[in-house]
């Protein structure tokens, strides 16, 4: 809802719009800047959804953050969080 995700040429995240939910991976202000989302480095892939974001690192890893009402964050809750949070999985990816 309302945000955007870019993947910087060294592999930062970069959030900037709405984040009522945490979606920008850098607490709950919303921001018309790009900020960068410092929890996270070595990114290859972003994605934004609804009210959530996801990355996945050059190692494998996945993160994401945001609206979790749905389960969408990956961490076993319907919680939300304001910034990233590792996916981890029973079979490596």
């Amino acid at each position: 809802g309302y945000h955007s995700v870019a993947r910087t040429v060294t592999g930062e995240v970069i959030t900037w719009g709405w984040s009522d939910n945490g979606q920008l991976g850098r607490g709950k202000d919303t921001s018309p800047a790009p900020g960068t989302v410092h929890a996270v480095r070595g990114v290859r892939q972003v994605c934004a959804g609804q009210l959530f974001s996801a990355c996945v690192t050059s190692s494998g890893n996945v993160w994401a953050w945001g609206a979790g009402g749905s389960g969408q964050l990956g961490n076993g809750s319907n919680s939300g969080s304001a910034g990233p949070l590792r996916v981890t999985f029973s079979t490596p990816l």
